[in-house]
Order: C-alpha cells, then sequence, then structure tokens
C-alpha cells in the first residue's frame, strides 16, 4: 500500500490485495486486486488542541488484476473515528 499526503485533507492512496484458495471448488487458484481510492481526513470534531476527536472518510474501487477472480469492480467506501 503507499499514500501520499496531497494538500491539508487529501490522501491519495493504492493498495494490492490477494487471495490464496486452498480446498473447495477454487482450490489452489489465486486473486489480485489493485485499489486506487482517496482518503479524506482529519476532520476534527472540537476545535480544542488537546482533543484529537476526529473523523476520516474514504474510498476505492477494487480492480482484479488475475485472470480469475470472484468479482471485479467493487466499491469499497469507509468511514473512521479517531480518538
Amino acid at each position: 500500500m503507499g499514500q501520499y499526503h496531497a494538500g491539508k485533507w487529501f490522501w491519495p492512496e493504492i493498495e494490492s490485495n490477494a487471495t490464496f484458495y486452498h480446498g473447495g471448488a477454487n482450490d489452489g487458484r489465486v486473486q489480485n486486486f489493485v485499489t486506487p481510492g482517496l482518503m479524506l481526513s482529519k476532520f476534527k470534531l472540537e476545535h480544542d488542541e488537546r482533543n484529537r476527536l476526529a473523523l476520516v472518510f474514504g474510498g476505492g474501487m477494487q480492480i482484479a488484476s488475475t485472470q480469475f477472480h470472484t468479482y471485479n469492480h467493487g466499491l469499497v467506501l469507509t468511514t473512521r473515528m479517531l480518538f
């Protein structure tokens, strides 16, 4: 995974993840996804400098990069609370 801090709130990123199947109908197969995404962070909930409470939002698109895949173009959304 790689991230870059671009500006005050923008964190473009790219991720690669793989699944290795052992047993079952897909035994021995491998699927890999590349996920470009964008995180929007860190939105403080209070203006007090000592309080670290904040929200992070993000999203990405999982794109299959192997011939075998059980799905393709999966949308991924996330919301996180930092404390």
